[in-house]
């Protein structure tokens, strides 16, 4: 990374209306020293040392960003810098959400989940994730944008803020969740699905038959993709502890045979089964699911290849989604044989609250 007297020469020269109008951020995984922060603005012409990669979840519209202007920044850094410029005496509006309890959203959720279900008995699926969406009917504010990445600043370590945006739309979330982190030919990953409310006990959560087996569909997958690709290693599988709730989570680490670019990585890996299907061949196929193809970011990898060359992948959960219109939170949850109805609806519900939560609105 830079030397801190080049990241202060560097943000003198950012202007936050262009940053908030064309930029993004993502937080560094924490290593052994502080945090770092890569924020930029604006596109350039030609690719420079930081690229930025992002698309749909289905792939449709892959994205290639090379930033005009970017800088590291340490926590302080960046908290200084964007306190200077929140003018706190005019705070944004409240924002109001719309209501899932009784809506259309559960009937389209009953009704993935239904067809999901039929296709396991069948022998056609083992697992698949339909995703919901809640909305608010405003559009994203300029004061409000700088307000939600405050909020993110001090997001704890096992959560990894991120997002993009320009002038019509964008997505701003902490995931919890990393597709692939590449240094060289070492390449680290996870398996994180099941989940459940922060109060439950860890070891009789650690144990449950549907949330083990929700969890084994994505270590499997990985396992699939990946031991082709290098020497593979998967760790014990642990609870993850977050502050509305809590995850299985299997550290995976490969040393890959060669290197590999960030095209070839995604073909392989996008997406594992905790957003997509068991097997993953059938993964496609969730777009025929009632309100799967408006999926937009929600699940979908985003990059950044830093000037080491050092690639990071998040997949983007526990976001918010805005376009000139509106805002939506998305929340998926993982369908297996076990699956109940009304416990899968009450996860995707407790998903959208933590999102809600780590923004403010709740």
């Amino acid at each position: 990374m830079r030397t801190q007297s080049e990241r202060h020469h560097n943000i003198s020269q950012f202007v936050l209306s262009n940053f908030l109008t064309c930029g993004g951020l993502v937080r560094w995984p924490r290593g052994q020293g502080e945090d770092l922060w890569l924020i930029w603005e604006g596109q350039a012409a030609e690719s420079c040392e930081l690229n930025v990669f992002y698309s749909d979840f289905f792939l449709s519209s892959k994205c290639h960003v090379s930033p005009q202007k970017w800088t590291s920044l340490t926590t302080p850094e960046l908290a200084a810098w964007l306190d200077c410029h929140n003018n706190k005496k005019s705070p944004s509006p409240k924002r109001s959400w719309t209501k899932l309890s009784d809506g259309e959203e559960k009937e389209q959720f009953l009704n993935s989940f239904c067809e999901i279900q039929r296709r396991i008995e069948k022998g056609l699926l083992e697992k698949a994730v339909p995703v919901t969406f809640m909305t608010s009917p405003m559009p994203l504010g300029p004061q409000e944008h700088l307000e939600l990445i405050q909020r993110l600043i001090y997001a704890p370590p096992e959560l990894h803020p991120y997002g993009h945006w320009d002038s019509g739309a964008g997505f701003l979330g902490a995931t919890p969740e990393i597709l692939f982190n590449v240094d060289g030919q070492r390449l680290r990953t996870m398996a994180l699905a099941g989940t459940a409310p922060l109060n439950r006990e860890s070891g009789s959560f650690l144990n449950d038959p549907k949330e083990r087996a929700e969890h084994y569909f994505v270590v499997k997958n990985l396992m699939d993709v990946l031991k082709p690709l290098g020497s593979f290693e998967a760790m014990a599988t642990e609870v993850l502890k977050l502050p509305t709730l809590q995850h299985l989570k299997t550290e995976i680490g490969v040393h890959l045979n060669r290197q590999m670019s960030w095209n070839q990585l995604l073909q392989a890996m996008h997406p594992t089964a905790a957003l997509g299907t068991y097997p993953r061949e059938q993964w496609r196929w969730l777009r025929e699911l009632p309100d799967q193809r408006a999926r937009g970011p929600f699940g979908a990898p985003f990059g950044v290849q830093n000037q080491d060359g050092h690639l990071l992948c998040l997949v983007g959960i526990r976001q918010v989604q805005w376009d000139q219109q509106k805002m939506r939170i998305g929340a998926g949850c993982g369908l297996v044989k076990e699956s109940i109805f009304e416990r899968e609806w009450n996860e995707l519900l407790l998903k959208i609250e933590s999102v809600q939560r780590n923004f403010g609105w709740n």
